[in-house]
């Protein structure tokens, strides 16, 4: 069981950072297009969005029955495997 949520917390750490990866693409200045942009009087880089909207669309990560796992949903997981364990233990100790 232990091993179980050891790979899930790690599957879903993976997730997390795979959902970092467009926010950093985002935040990188090329000089060259930085340069062509401020020519043109251009606000915002369309080749840089195109990249950004690519990755933020192809949802990277672990899947589990069409649901993204993350950290907040394997937490959730955690508490009702813990409340659902002292309900047994608190059930067979009385017995």
């Amino acid at each position: 069981m232990i091993a179980f949520l050891y790979t899930m917390m790690r599957a879903a750490a993976v997730t997390e950072k795979a959902n970092r990866v467009a926010p950093l693409v985002n935040s990188w200045k090329f000089h060259k297009s930085h340069q062509e942009a401020d020519e043109r009087g251009v606000w915002m880089d369309y080749e840089r969005q195109y990249v950004v909207q690519y990755i933020s669309q192809s949802r990277a990560g672990f899947f589990i029955r069409g649901s993204q796992l993350t950290v907040p949903t394997v937490q959730k997981l955690l508490y009702y495997l813990g409340a659902v364990s002292f309900a047994l233990f608190s059930r067979l100790s009385a017995v």
